[in-house]
């Protein structure tokens, strides 16, 4: 065998700890292409959260916090709502005033980090490509453009 890992009569072969070293080098360029796009995604949601006035939805959350934890939790019993948002909402009022740009911050924390919640569901069930496409279609959502503009 000469230095290069070549053989001296079968071709060229690797080594397998030579091989496991040519795999730590390439460097997984779609994990960078998937950060844009979160990135991307990131900045479509942080613009402009004070616009447009507070919505309907956004009324009836305001007004389901506004309370003691007590009152918040006590909501619950007659709403089919699930508790996690609105606790959420809840001690961001213990902070700051909801005005609608607090209002809507954890909305855009969770849908943000949404398109990697579908590429990964997406990976699991499906092909990459489905998996991208999926990723694409919930960073850019056309329902965000309408909503914020």
């Amino acid at each position: 065998m000469t230095p290069l890992g070549l053989a001296d009569d079968d071709g060229p072969f690797l080594e397998p700890t030579q091989a496991t070293e040519v795999q730590r080098r390439r460097f997984p360029w779609y994990w960078l292409i998937l950060l844009a796009m979160v990135a991307a995604g990131g900045v479509m949601r942080f613009t402009r959260l004070d616009h447009p006035p507070i919505w309907g939805d956004e009324a009836a959350t305001f007004r389901r916090v506004c309370g003691t934890y007590e009152e918040t939790i006590r909501n619950f019993q007659s709403d089919p709502f699930g508790p996690l948002f609105y606790e959420v909402e809840w001690v961001i009022r213990q902070f700051h005033h909801l005005t609608p740009p607090w209002l809507r911050l954890f909305p855009a924390i969770c849908g943000t980090l949404m398109p990697l919640a579908m590429y990964f569901l997406a990976r699991q069930v499906a092909s990459i490509l489905t998996a991208w496409v999926a990723t694409l279609l919930t960073v850019y959502s056309f329902v965000l453009y309408i909503y914020r503009y």
